[in-house]
């Protein structure tokens, strides 16, 4: 423990809140052959100095070094400074001993199907993507806003504008997609299961074709909700065809069907908040193909995510590739596979993935515990545990839920990590040698859970941890311990009482994920290994989170009673509060300082459209540990 405190209270590597460090290349693949930056006139009079940590390196490569945007780091400390004319596609030596990270700014904002129209400040031309343009207006000071010309045929596309004023002459057109350079914040935030808000109720809503009548599932026109989550579930899960929403703040919800959910098109009218259903990918691999067993190709795919979309759309596509190299024949294709990551090989041609998880049967509840198997499935034929040497004196006691009998099965039925659950209240206490692939009984009639304490992210093996994507790696997310094997460093992560969300690992490197929110994405990475630790207690938007205020019961509902308040200087320090709270529940803040603790014990339930305010639920998995030990 105090080995773990010591590292949380060490000096925390200092990183741009503008933007994210992304690792293109491990130390097997070759490094970056970009132009190498040394000497005075860039900041430095030394050749690729010694750093004590890639962190290190990374830090002074943004803040000291002129023009830099990568490096090529080798184990020991040593770090060369590079200048690539793309980010997004360097140029790399067939040499090998250094990890290749580079630098990717975040975008303050990003508008589909979007125009500003003159002020130019110039262009640049082929440029990969709306996010490739971004960053060149974010290293660009007078840049204060970009267009990016997106459609294919016209005669400058792919072609990046750069704005000397905030959107100029903001106009509807599906010429182009536009935005500001990189900020501390965005306006796009990502809910339950891939819905984004693509715009808020100031803005135009959904002109894509209108979906009712019983052909689609629906009997009224544009029906009330009692929530915008209520409506998305039933767009996905009820309205074929389904996959944006027009959602007004009295409840009314009209379902849409876009051709392109990327680059929906838009009315000139508001009231309603857009949202946009995106397929969360369940994987996505950078410099990686899958060769053979193809499907079926699409040409012009604006990227790897409206790749993995495609993919996601089709039951029959197992796998996707999306060929992302610049020059190339079919560059921009998306190639759906039959079969799931056939002849797997490292390549700078494309990024490769796998299709939106949307629909399980398994369903995670308090800190740790999965069902594998509902009622009417098989139940667990693992070793049934009764008797007293194993704290028990009845079979299969009855509890008032199943959360209690989860309990009792973790904390007083010894060697206990699986239960057979019947809707009655009877359990039965189980021992299965893998809690992974437990063996079943052809019996039906009780639900089967699963102690589950470390999961995949996506993949077992193979995957470095990023944040909210494939993209998101600062490393404010997690602290760097060393440990001789995968075993030590989940101890680690336990020993943390909760702050550590998970780990990622790598001969002998171990990464101690605090990141708030926990780990949301991976990215291939051959030799890592990405687990989440299921009975941490993560950070949830409700609602997207953004603009909102929480409640209680109902949007009505808003009791002093139900939170403290505190005054905090950042969303962070909010965060922390409420993690050292055992009774937290949730937190609301706003950027006036105002930190509210919710503490209400049925939680957040309801939220309210209010500017300026972030919602969020702690998902905790009640342990009860004191954490102020081991959080600065």
């Amino acid at each position: 423990m105090a080995f773990i405190l010591g590292l949380l209270l060490a000096a925390v590597p200092l990183t741009s809140a503008q933007g994210s460090w992304v690792m293109a290349h491990d130390a097997s693949q070759g490094y970056l052959s970009c132009p190498h930056l040394v000497g005075t006139a860039y900041g430095l009079n030394i050749n690729c100095p010694i750093y004590p940590s890639v962190e290190a390196c990374q830090t002074d490569c943004i803040g000291k070094v002129t023009g830099c945007n990568g490096i090529n780091y080798k184990f020991g400390g040593k770090c060369c400074f590079k200048q690539c004319a793309n980010v997004y596609a360097p140029t790399f030596s067939s040499s090998t001993g250094y990890a290749v990270w580079m630098y990717h700014a975040t975008c303050g904002l990003i508008e589909s199907n979007t125009l500003y129209v003159g002020d130019d400040l110039r262009f640049v031309d082929d440029v990969l993507s709306a996010e490739a343009c971004c960053q060149i207006c974010s290293e660009d000071a007078s840049c204060k806003s970009w267009v990016w010309k997106a459609k294919r045929g016209q005669a400058d596309s792919d072609s990046c504008h750069l704005k000397n004023t905030v959107k100029p002459n903001r106009q509807a057109s599906d010429c182009c997609i536009s935005g500001l350079p990189s900020a501390t914040t965005t306006t796009t935030t990502t809910t339950m299961g891939g819905w984004v808000m693509v715009h808020d109720a100031s803005q135009g809503y959904l002109s894509c074709p209108h979906l009712v009548g019983t052909a689609y599932g629906l009997n009224i026109n544009c029906p009330i909700y009692p929530s915008v989550e209520a409506c998305q579930t039933d767009c996905i899960g009820m309205v074929t065809g389904c996959n944006g929403i027009n959602y007004k703040s009295d409840g009314k919800c009209c379902f849409k069907q876009c051709a392109n959910v990327y680059a929906p098109t838009f009315s000139s009218s508001t009231g309603y908040a857009v949202w946009m259903y995106h397929a969360t990918c369940s994987l996505i691999e950078s410099n990686t193909v899958y060769v053979g067993d193809d499907l079926r190709f699409v040409d012009d795919v604006l990227s790897a995510e409206a790749c993995c979309q495609i993919c996601s759309e089709d039951a029959s596509c197992k796998s996707w590739v999306w060929k992302a190299k610049r020059g190339q024949a079919d560059s921009e294709s998306c190639h759906l596979k039959n079969t799931v990551k056939l002849n797997r090989q490292a390549s700078d041609c494309c990024i490769s993935g796998l299709p939106s998880a949307t629909t399980t049967t398994t369903t995670t509840t308090m800190g740790g515990w999965v069902m594998v198997h509902d009622a009417s499935q098989g139940y667990l034929s693992c070793p049934h545990l009764v008797g007293t040497a194993y704290g028990l004196n009845i079979n299969c006691p009855i509890y008032p839920s199943v959360e209690a009998c989860q309990t009792d099965c973790i904390g007083m039925v010894t060697g206990c990590n699986g239960i057979n659950y019947k809707s009655d209240g009877k359990c039965c206490f189980k021992q299965c040698a893998n809690v992974y692939a437990p063996t079943f009984s052809s019996s039906t009639g009780y639900a089967v859970w699963m102690y589950q304490a470390w999961a995949a992210v996506t993949e077992w093996e193979s995957q470095a941890c990023r944040g909210s994507t494939h993209t998101d790696n600062s490393p404010s997310y997690y602290t760097v311990a060393q440990a001789s094997d995968i075993t030590n460093c989940k101890a680690l992560c336990v020993s943390m009482a909760g702050v550590c969300k998970g780990i990622e690992f790598s001969v002998s490197r171990c990464e101690l994920w605090t990141r708030p929110e926990g780990i949301g994405a991976t990215t291939g990475l051959v030799g890592s290994v990405c687990l989440r630790y299921t009975p941490a207690p993560v950070f949830v938007p409700v609602e997207g989170g953004k603009d909102r205020v929480c409640r209680g019961s109902t949007p009505l509902d808003n009791l002093a009673s139900y939170f403290t308040v505190a005054e905090v200087s950042a969303l962070r320090d909010c965060q922390n509060l409420c993690m050292k709270e055992q009774a937290c529940h949730g937190i609301e803040y706003n950027g006036f300082k105002r930190c509210e603790i919710w503490t209400r014990e049925q939680g957040i339930q309801a939220v309210v459209y209010n500017p300026g305010y972030t919602c969020m639920r702690y998902e905790t998995s009640g342990s009860g540990q004191d954490i102020s030990l081991v959080y600065p």
